[in-house]
């Protein structure tokens, strides 16, 4: 499930600051239009890789733009995937969370990568 939200992560950068895509640029800030995209992402990606549940939340600003669950949190008893309160391990999406810190971090003139790491621990 982390390639596929790193795919949708990165389809929405596109999206978003592509200027040929379409005639008029979808305002990726909406969540209508992100469900949108993000349900033909995720639906696809869940029946290929044939995975039960994931959730997909997206955020700009500090502002949660979109969050929603897909699949099933407990696939015998149909219990639909609560993107509020269901708990998924994080396993390897956490490096991208960290990196993406890390990067903001650099933009913001807060972090030099070619400090010793010393110097911030």
């Amino acid at each position: 499930m982390m390639v596929k939200v790193v795919q949708i992560l990165a389809a929405l950068i596109l999206l978003a600051h592509s200027p040929g895509y379409a005639l008029e640029t979808p305002d990726v800030t909406n969540p209508t239009v992100v469900e949108a995209f993000v349900d033909g992402v995720v639906n696809n990606s869940m029946k290929s890789a044939r995975s039960a549940s994931g959730v997909v939340a997206v955020m700009k600003d500090g502002k949660m733009i979109f969050s929603k669950g897909y699949g099933f949190l407990d696939v015998e008893n149909r219990i639909p995937v609560d993107p509020e309160t269901t708990l998924f391990r994080p396993g390897s999406i956490s490096k991208l969370f960290t990196w993406v810190a890390v990067m903001q971090q650099v933009e913001q003139g807060k972090l030099d990568l070619d400090a010793d790491v010393n110097k911030y621990l």
